[in-house]
C-alpha cells in the first residue's frame, strides 16, 4: 500500500468533474487544493505555495503553459515541481511542456499510481541533488551538479539561489552566531516563502540543509589530519563538542575520531 504524507498539491483543472475525481483521489495522500483555471491557479499558487502542482494545459483564460511560465518567471515559485496533466498524446506537445519547465507530464486517462510514482521519483532525485550539494566541492559548480540540476528541472535563478546559499553558508561556517534567520535576512524572500524553496529544491529543511554542509565540511577538515577534533567542531559553527559528535555519527554512521583514524598514514 503506497505510504501517505503531508506534501500539499494544487491541481489546476477547468473540468469540475475531472478535478473532483483527482481530488478524491489524492486526498488520501496529500493535502489538496483547487483551481479552475490557470489564472486562480496562480493566485492560489501564491496563497497556499503547494508543494506540487498538476494542471491541465487546456484552460480558459490562462492555459497551463501560460501558468506554468507564470510560476517558472516568479522568483517565489520558481521551485515548485509542476505536473502537467493533458488529452494529447503528441510528442511535441510533450516536448513544448517539458522544454517550457514542466518536470513531467502525464496523459488522460492516466493511472494514480502513475501520479504519485512520479511524485516521488522528483522527490527522490531532489533529495540526490541535496546530497550532492551538501558535500564541500569548494562552493563551485561541478559537472555533476550540473547534470542534478538538468534531472531536477531547476531553473537557472533557482541553481544561482542555492549557489548563493552555499556561499552564505561557507562564508559563516566558524560563526556560531549565524542562524536560519541570518540566511532569510539575506534574501528577498519571506521567511515562509524561503522555507518552502528551500525544502522544495534539497529536499531539505533548512536546518537540516545547513547542518549537513557544517558536517561535510567538518569531514573534509578531519581528513587531513592537521586540527583536533575540539577545533574542528568550533570550526564549523558547533559549540557543543557532544552534539557535533552525533551530528556528525548520524550522517556518517561513526564518531569523528573513528572518521579520523582512517586517513592517517600507516
Amino acid at each position: 500500500m503506497l505510504e501517505k504524507n503531508r506534501l500539499s498539491v494544487l491541481i489546476v483543472e477547468d473540468d469540475h468533474e475531472l478535478r473532483g475525481f483527482i481530488k478524491s483521489v489524492l486526498l488520501d495522500y496529500y493535502e489538496v487544493y483547487e483551481a479552475q483555471d490557470g489564472k486562480e491557479g496562480y493566485d492560489n499558487t501564491i496563497k497556499y505555495m503547494p508543494d506540487f502542482i498538476l494542471s491541465d494545459i487546456m484552460m480558459p483564460k490562462v492555459d497551463g503553459m501560460e501558468f506554468l511560465q507564470k510560476v517558472r518567471a516568479n522568483q517565489e515559485t520558481s521551485h515548485i515541481p509542476f505536473i502537467l496533466l493533458t488529452a494529447k498524446t503528441n510528442i511535441d506537445d510533450q516536448l513544448k511542456g517539458i522544454t517550457s519547465g514542466a518536470d513531467d507530464y502525464i496523459t488522460k486517462p492516466f493511472s494514480v499510481k502513475l501520479l504519485i510514482a512520479k511524485i516521488d521519483n522528483i522527490i527522490k532525485q531532489r533529495k540526490l541533488y541535496a546530497a550532492y550539494i551538501g558535500n564541500d566541492h569548494s562552493g563551485e559548480i561541478q559537472e555533476e551538479e550540473h547534470k542534478l540540476v538538468e534531472q531536477n528541472k531547476i531553473t537557472e535563478q533557482d541553481e544561482l539561489f542555492i549557489r548563493r546559499l552555499k556561499d552564505d553558508i561557507y562564508n559563516n561556517l566558524d560563526n556560531g552566531d549565524f542562524t536560519i534567520d541570518s540566511l532569510v535576512a539575506n534574501t528577498n524572500l519571506s521567511r515562509r516563502v524561503f522555507f518552502n524553496k528551500v525544502k522544495s529544491l534539497t529536499g531539505q529543511a533548512p536546518v537540516e540543509f545547513v547542518r549537513e554542509i557544517r558536517i561535510s565540511h567538518a569531514a573534509q577538515l578531519l581528513k587531513t589530519q592537521q586540527y583536533r577534533i575540539k577545533e574542528v567542531t568550533y570550526m564549523v559553527g558547533f559549540s557543543d563538542i557532544r552534539y557535533f559528535t552525533q551530528c556528525f555519527k548520524d550522517m556518517f554512521g561513526m564518531t569523528p575520531s573513528q572518521y579520523k583514524d582512517q586517513f592517517k598514514e600507516s
